[in-house]
């Protein structure tokens, strides 16, 4: 199987890398559990021994690396270099989880004495696993055992990846793909429909050729969460929107990516996230755009006001092949309702049909074949555009329900329903309730989203959340916290004592909502 993961920053709100043991562990659980991965890079910076333990656990496979990125100092620094990486080595290396040692300095320049001596370094200490170095340049001096390559090549179009042989100077040895992804393309959680489902296709488009090129041993997708970074290098408020999951670890459309290629044991695994909200006042010119479903269901069902549309399978042969569980592009949005409102026969209900969808696909552009139906149908333009008003839709004109359904062993097993808003609410998930105070300090992770009636996020909610506590925690950061892309999130901390604490959450336009942790003391840690 190929490696299918995402680089990992050790960062969170308010608290930067100073996060107890248990916060350390749920990344390692919803990179396995939620995400799907089986892989993660540590991003050039030293992980917590916790995540580690972890991933040992879950058999998430870990390529850590030596700390650095770019700069390469005098004979000092690289003195204090290689102890690091003897340093790294000697900390981490009877964890089973480690495959990969990164002795480069992750982007730098090639240095041929300094990094024979960081891979000899390492091979003594551990001549079991291999050596790696991520780097983002062709041709590279290869001394370790990897070529590790950061691919950034992806524009939207084209292959997904570079050739193999266009970057390793060495067809013989590994190669993979270390970073890829958020950088070229970041993506806010509040930014529009297009912008965010464009992202998620990046990441299944270099996921997909990597997965197809002969000779890749995987990828990591750059990366698993939003991060604060310095002024430079984030969007104007330091903070690095590359993620598939924004700071408070809520997901965005582009973790649906990697939560759709698991391997689906029981009707709970099926994920079904459809990337519109089927909103034509949403839209530039109330146009619909692309509607794409990431799931690994066999297929899904589309009914419209509860008649059946289509039913819809993975393209094997199509742009996404290579996938294990290709997205699904949804492109008929008419099915057979032609014949049973409109009267149409079996032979030209389906012609008519296609004429609509290929409006709808194109902006109402008809193309000349298109035109060349209408005139053997008898169809009149307005005729076309009455049918075109009613099945498809302008912005004005009434609202359907959209229902998608999940399919799995023959079954409807999950379901997503679009429709306008008729109601708020605040949803509140507390990912650790059950929380240990000894021998240091615990934190609960919390994630907050407002959903409608159906439970769909509501992206543009950017309401004011008021939090309050009761009982032995405290809330790290502010306790007025505004929802962004419809979501946010805070960390209750522990102050020593045990017993039971309650989280309550407060939204103008949503009844009040509440979360319990139970807080245990190990006291005998604390002697």
């Amino acid at each position: 199987m190929e490696l299918r993961g995402l680089n990992r920053h050790q960062s969170y709100a308010y608290q930067g890398y100073a996060m107890p043991d248990s916060i350390q562990r749920l990344d390692a659980q919803l990179l396995k559990k939620e995400l799907g991965c089986n892989a993660v890079r540590t991003s050039h910076c030293p992980p917590s021994p916790a995540f580690l333990d972890a991933c040992d656990e879950l058999g998430i496979l870990v390529f850590t690396e030596m700390p650095g990125w770019q700069h390469l100092g005098d004979d000092t620094w690289k003195a204090q270099a290689l102890q690091n990486c003897r340093e790294m080595v000697c900390q981490y290396r009877n964890h089973p989880s480690i495959f990969l040692w990164g002795v480069r300095v992750s982007g730098s320049a090639d240095d041929e004495a300094f990094y024979k001596r960081t891979h000899e370094t390492v091979h003594r200490l551990d001549p079991t696993r291999p050596t790696a170095g991520a780097r983002g340049f062709h041709k590279s001096q290869l001394l370790e055992d990897v070529y590790a390559y950061n691919d950034y090549s992806y524009r939207g179009r084209g292959s997904g990846c570079e050739p193999r042989s266009a970057v390793t100077p060495d067809l013989r040895r590994g190669y993979l793909i270390s970073e890829f992804g958020g950088q070229q393309f970041p993506a806010k959680a509040f930014d529009d429909e297009p912008h965010r489902l464009a992202q998620a296709l990046r990441y299944a488009a270099v996921l997909n050729d990597s997965i197809a090129q002969q000779g890749v041993a995987g990828s990591f997708g750059w990366c698993m969460t939003d991060y604060n970074t310095h002024r430079e290098f984030g969007s104007g408020d330091r903070v690095s929107y590359h993620g598939v999951m924004d700071l408070f670890r809520n997901p965005k459309l582009s973790a649906a990516v990697y939560a759709s290629q698991k391997t689906p044991r029981a009707p709970s695994d099926i994920v079904l996230e459809v990337s519109s909200g089927m909103a034509l006042g949403d839209l530039p010119g109330g146009i619909p755009v692309a509607c794409w479903v990431f799931t690994n269901a066999e297929s899904v069902r589309l009914y419209r006001d509860n008649d059946f549309v289509a039913e819809f399978s993975p393209d094997r042969r199509g742009r996404f092949a290579a996938l294990p569980h290709p997205p699904i592009e949804i492109q008929d949005f008419v099915g057979s309702l032609l014949e049973k409102y409109e009267g149409l026969d079996r032979a030209a209900a389906p012609q008519v049909a296609a004429i609509l969808n290929e409006m709808r696909r194109d902006a109402m552009e008809l193309s000349p074949l298109s035109r060349a139906r209408m005139l053997s149908l008898r169809l009149s333009a307005q005729e076309l555009l009455r049918m075109y008003y009613k099945y498809i839709g302008v912005l004005g004109s009434p609202t359907s329900v959209y229902r998608f359904e999940a399919v799995w062993h023959g079954r409807a097993v999950k379901t997503v329903i679009r429709e306008p808003v008729q109601s708020v609410r605040l949803e509140c998930t507390v990912h650790n309730p059950i929380l240990t105070d000894g021998p240091t300090w615990d934190c609960a992770a919390v994630s907050l989203r407002a959903i409608d009636q159906n439970g769909n996020l509501l992206p543009y909610c950017s309401e004011a959340v008021q939090l309050s506590v009761e009982g032995p925690v405290e809330i790290l950061g502010p306790s007025v916290v505004p929802l962004r892309g419809g979501m946010a999130g805070t960390y209750l901390a522990t102050t020593g004592e045990a017993g039971r604490a309650v989280l309550h959450c407060k939204m103008e336009g949503a009844l009040d909502t509440e979360a319990v942790l139970t807080i245990r003391c190990r006291e005998e840690s604390r002697a």
